[in-house]
């Protein structure tokens, strides 16, 4: 309460502090309920997301091909969190050979092809020093780079920095997760954003 000519009455501010008394109720009510709204949607949302999360991996089980299955995980982990351009690399013959790339916009066809030929023609030894690829793979951890374009200039594996350089020059976020097997490493799911930085949670990483 404010008031800009003259000071307001000090007997008028106790009335008003019975008044407000008889609303406090009501108002904690409403927080309350509020609250309990809230909580309710996030439950609500995240029933939606189990139950479409099995279905993808029904329909992951039910297929055959190799090519589709990976196009598929590419597809929904682009839906879940925005990624504009998804990839899947193998261990095959002691290198991370990528294997499937996709993207979730037209606007990234030629950072995916380019991506994809590039790294065609340069796999990744299984080595530490090779690059991020292979450095999710060999210590079977998360590798999370919110803003590439802020650690650009720093040192970096000849393949990264060719892959960046001549591909994804304007590239935000790089994010690469170990694909288990078993418990163990057998591939690394790759995925970027051209234009917006991808902010995830340590709870987005561990799903």
């Amino acid at each position: 309460l404010f008031r800009q000519r003259d000071m307001i009455n000090p007997d008028r501010l106790e009335r008003m502090e019975k008044l407000l008394i008889i609303f406090s109720e009501p108002i904690r009510n409403s927080l309350h309920y509020e609250r309990l709204h809230k909580k309710e949607q996030v439950l609500e949302k995240a029933g939606n997301e189990r139950e479409q999360f099995i279905g993808f991996v029904q329909n992951i089980n039910a297929l055959t091909s190799e090519e589709l299955i990976f196009e598929m995980i590419n597809q929904e982990f682009m839906r879940w969190f925005k990624i504009d351009v998804c990839s899947v690399y193998m261990a095959i013959d002691g290198y991370m050979r990528i294997v499937s790339a996709s993207c979730r916009d037209r606007r990234w066809v030629d950072v995916r092809n380019g991506w994809l030929e590039y790294l065609h023609n340069n796999p990744y030894p299984i080595e530490v020093s090779a690059g991020a690829v292979s450095l999710a793979y060999i210590n079977d951890k998360p590798l999370y780079f919110p803003d590439t374009q802020l650690i650009k200039h720093l040192p970096m594996s000849e393949i990264d920095r060719g892959g960046i350089d001549t591909v994804v020059s304007s590239v935000r976020t790089f994010l690469y997760v170990p694909i288990r097997h078993e418990g163990k490493p057998i591939g690394v799911l790759g995925a970027l954003t051209v234009e917006e930085v991808l902010e995830l949670t340590d709870d987005d990483l561990s799903l």
